[in-house]
């Protein structure tokens, strides 16, 4: 009952008193994000996000990624958020290439780099698109989103934010080297790809854990470029299966099904491209 009482009020704060709803939601994430960093079960501290200390947030994604982390050697984290999966890597000893543009995300992702004295982190405080430049970043916390309206984020709610691309980030450094990359951009997926054609046809080709939502969160109902995301990975060579313990391949006629339907009928919203 308590849920939807929270969610009523956030509603009528929202569209009465915006203002007052944004420095909320403000000074409720700068509070996590300076809070004290507490142990989690994955033996290194993290600050920033109760559920992410406690171990108990996307546990199934976490041990996706941490069976394809032994077989890395370097992972790249678009979309770290405080650095969670970051910390997870490097404290598996790989080198770690964070991604993360939103400011009070840094502030808590910095924190936990230093207190887990993880100084060789490369980090990168940008957005990820099909060309760099600047962009408005909207909503906050896990939620923050390069596109308008995500998850009913008011537009009123943003920052702006340097963008560039995956390419112009990896260029050839990584070449020949077996790459492990978690995408998490709220929606944003397809750009992204499309700033990555040489990051896609790597050798040894990367492994990529994405999440990518078919009608969660958009603000239109439906995401557009569901299909041309998963083709993007197909015309490469890649295969996909749903992230989770099964692991179940995935076919062109399942992902066209879906769009037809409006609904994912296996699997969740978390995918691999291998």
């Amino acid at each position: 009952m308590r849920r939807p009482i929270q969610r009523a009020a956030r509603h009528i704060i929202d569209t009465w008193l915006p203002s007052i709803g944004r420095a909320y939601r403000s000074i409720r994430d700068e509070r996590a994000a300076m809070a004290p960093p507490v142990p989690t079960p994955f033996g290194f501290k993290l600050a920033g996000n109760v559920a992410m200390a406690a171990g108990v947030f996307e546990t199934e994604e976490i041990e996706v990624f941490l069976r394809l982390l032994q077989k890395a050697s370097t992972c790249i984290d678009i979309g770290a958020n405080i650095g969670l999966y970051t910390c997870l890597a490097a404290a598996q000893g790989k080198h770690v290439v964070a991604i993360e543009p939103l400011s009070v995300n840094l502030t808590a992702l910095y924190r936990n780099l230093l207190c887990n004295s993880f100084l060789d982190i490369e980090v990168f405080p940008v957005g990820l698109s099909g060309k760099a430049g600047i962009k408005r970043l909207f909503g906050g916390n896990t939620g923050a989103s390069f596109v308008p309206g995500w998850a009913g984020a008011s537009d009123k709610r943003n920052e702006l934010v340097p963008v560039s691309t995956l390419d112009l980030i990896v260029q050839t450094r990584f070449d020949g080297q077996a790459l492990l990359i978690k995408m998490d951009v709220e929606g944003f997926e397809y750009e992204v790809l499309l700033g990555a054609e040489h990051t896609l046809g790597l050798s040894p080709r990367p492994m990529w854990l994405v999440e990518i939502c078919l009608s969660e969160h958009f603000p239109d109902g439906l995401n557009d470029k569901f299909y041309n995301t998963f083709d993007a990975f197909w015309r490469r060579g890649y295969e996909a299966r749903t992230a989770n313990r099964e692991e179940r391949l995935i076919h062109a006629d399942d992902v066209s099904r879906w769009v037809k339907q409006g609904y994912v009928d296996f699997g969740s919203h978390n995918y691999l491209f291998l």
